[in-house]
């Protein structure tokens, strides 16, 4: 898996929850955990833990390599928001100016997870609430960044929400699956401090 993909996988994963921190500097914590963890959740990507069929992440993966030549040099701490930013744009879930708009969103959440109607059910309600978060995300943490951050906040916690708080009848209780939640658990515990 290239450095590139790597990076934003960790994005995805590791970030707390948003919502639940002051200030954006907390991210700093995760850095001497980020290669330990990522290398659990690479190995497991193609994992279904909710659900009968692994969401098609590629849909929003396939397009950051385009969107980094795009996009340039906009350093570590900005290369995430602005590729997701960039993909968003590309896929049409993002207006001109970076702000989600959330039946766009829904909609490619339910393509990612076409195959099982089910999950397609749940992550509907998933991806609403998600797309309704970033709208509201805090404007003081948006203005650290060069990027809009709509599409990773709304996109990291659908990742989160489906993993977490997958429903009962949809989970997958697996060693490998229960030991991502747990991993994701801790993660997020130690970033909340």
């Amino acid at each position: 898996m290239d450095s590139l993909l790597t990076s934003l996988l960790c994005t995805i994963v590791l970030l707390p929850s948003l919502y639940a921190i002051p200030e954006i500097e907390v991210l700093h914590r995760y850095e001497p955990l980020k290669e330990r963890f990522l290398s659990r959740v690479v190995r497991q990507s193609n994992k279904a833990c909710c659900g009968s069929e692994p969401l098609k992440l590629d849909m929003i993966f396939d397009l950051f390599q385009e969107c980094k030549e795009e996009v340039g040099d906009v350093g570590k701490q900005n290369e995430g928001p602005c590729l997701f930013e960039c993909a968003g744009k590309k896929l049409e879930v993002l207006d001109e100016d970076g702000k989600i708009k959330a039946e766009e969103y829904v909609e490619l959440c339910q393509k990612m997870a076409e195959g099982d109607e089910q999950l397609e059910e749940h992550i509907k309600d998933v991806c609403t609430t998600q797309a309704e978060k970033a709208k509201d995300f805090p404007q003081n943490i948006q203005d650290k960044f060069k990027c809009k951050l709509d599409m990773l906040v709304a996109f990291q916690g659908t990742h989160i929400e489906i993993l977490l708080n997958c429903p009962a009848e949809l989970k997958n209780n697996d060693a490998e699956c229960e030991k991502m939640r747990e991993n994701m658990k801790k993660q997020i515990q130690q970033a909340q401090g």
